[in-house]
């Protein structure tokens, strides 16, 4: 390993941490109401990272399964068991990996014009700053905090951030994941009493799973059908795009084929030992390089970090809520806002008209229907088959 070209240092560790908005939440609910092993998640999710991290050498990020993640804490346990997501994870984990070997994902790219790509990235990006209000304003499961401290401390957070926002001594995202971590000790120190926080169990070690042939049946139907446009739209090609556009040739090796490689190997291990459902994502890409990483040593940092937590047991869930779901939020935001503005380079007004029509439909909707119609709608209009605008000489 080449150490000049990993760098460890505040920068990489802020970006680094810049993307756990999205990861903290999804993964301690799964924990909690799916009963996915605490271990098994924290050592995947940091070997993921690791593994990123090493072959791409520039910073590219770790995330759960939205669609996964957002039906199995919906449906519950009762329905999406352990066995359940684990099976979902086999099945992307071979889908991708199929693709990626047999080419296919590079045929699919080609089903990825630009103004497509933009408007997931804008559409995510919406879906980001919404969830990042209701993280600040409202009431979060799971969270240590009530309510309105939750809101003071989300107003402080940002205005922490916009002061250390390009201060290369003290990175923004660090200065607020340290302030919000106080302020919740310092809550609890004061009203703490009441709070259920989880009791200390000893470290359990990643365990075997075997799904049954009913849990690949749920997981195909509830899990698997609609997070594939998902997962090809922003994890795969999002994210080649995306990396590309900051990292211009540093990015070479981060190619559709390689992503769908390395998420269809890890997540065929995740789902024999019962962790979460992994993918990349191009929110993670503006996140880490937004907050100041430029290189694989972000990726090497972070994953670290979620091994070490991995052998903590429960203790690991206690540490990770520390953190408020309104700092969580704040870093959410300046997250969303990047990616809308990612839509700068889409000339002319039906590009414009379909990253505009994916991005509403991503919020109103879901981003895989966001998907699919934006394609079609792309295609309807470059072949004529719609016209949107009046010619000049129509206008009066």
């Amino acid at each position: 390993m080449q150490f000049n070209t990993y760098k460890f240092n505040r920068m990489e560790l802020a970006g680094s941490i810049s993307d756990i908005g999205v990861m903290l939440p999804l993964m301690i609910a799964m924990i909690t109401i799916n009963g996915l092993n605490p271990a098994s998640v924290l050592f995947m999710v940091g070997l993921l990272y690791i593994i990123s991290g090493i072959y791409y050498k520039i910073p590219v990020p770790v995330q759960p399964f939205k669609v996964v993640a957002a039906v199995a804490i919906a449906e519950g346990a009762e329905i999406i068991t352990p066995g359940v997501i684990s099976a979902a994870g086999l099945l992307m984990g071979f889908f991708l990996l199929f693709i990626a070997v047999t080419g296919l994902v590079n045929q699919i790219s080609i089903l990825f014009p630009r103004p497509v790509v933009r408007g997931i990235q804008f559409g995510l990006g919406l879906i980001l700053l919404i969830k990042a209000v209701e993280f600040i304003i409202k009431p979060q499961s799971g969270a240590l905090l009530n309510i309105n401290f939750n809101i003071i401390i989300g107003i402080v957070g940002l205005i922490i951030l916009l002061i250390f926002l390009n201060n290369k001594k003290i990175p923004g995202a660090i200065a607020v994941v340290a302030f919000g971590i106080a302020a919740t000790l310092l809550y609890l120190s004061f009203y703490g009493a009441g709070i259920q926080i989880p009791v200390f169990q000893t470290p359990q070690l990643p365990t075997p799973v075997m799904p049954t042939q009913s849990d690949f049946v749920t997981a195909f139907l509830l899990l698997v059908i609609p997070q594939i446009p998902l997962t090809i739209g922003n994890a795969v090609m999002s994210t080649a795009d995306l990396s590309r556009h900051y990292f211009k040739e540093k990015a070479e090796k981060v190619t559709p084929k390689a992503l769908s490689s390395t998420m269809g190997i890890v997540n065929i291990i995740t789902g024999a030992v019962g962790g979460m459902p992994m993918c990349h994502g191009s929110g993670g890409v503006a996140a880490n390089y937004f907050f100041g990483a430029r290189t694989g040593g972000s990726n090497i940092i972070i994953g670290g970090i979620f091994i070490l937590l991995a052998f903590l047991g429960s203790i690991a869930l206690i540490l990770l809520m520390l953190i408020p779901y309104s700092i969580l939020g704040v870093l959410l935001f300046f997250v969303g806002i990047e990616l809308m503005l990612m839509i700068r380079d889409v000339p002319g007004y039906d590009d414009l008209f379909v990253v505009l029509v994916i991005g509403g439909l991503s919020i109103t909707l879901n981003m895989a229907a966001g998907f699919i119609i934006g394609i079609i709608l792309y295609y309807f209009l470059k072949k004529g088959l719609v016209k949107l605008w009046k010619d000049k000489r129509d206008v009066c």
